[in-house]
């Protein structure tokens, strides 16, 4: 499973938001509150996905950039 595959089933059924920042190509809020962010780029590497819970505590998976 691809990780666009992991964060399209996280998502599915979330409400789409405008984008903070033009950073992020995709900014999403689950039924539970729970806002989840896709960047392709960052400053660790490749494509990060942001999830930012109700509470505002924020948790990043970041995948290193391809060869």
């Amino acid at each position: 499973m691809t990780v666009m595959a992991l964060f399209d089933r996280w998502t599915d059924g979330a409400e789409k938001l405008p984008l903070p920042t033009d950073k992020f190509s995709d900014h999403l809020k689950r039924n539970d509150g729970t806002r989840m962010l896709w960047r392709l780029e960052s400053n660790s590497g490749g494509v990060t996905i942001d999830i930012v819970v109700g509470d505002g505590i924020s948790r990043k998976v970041h995948l290193p950039k391809r060869k």
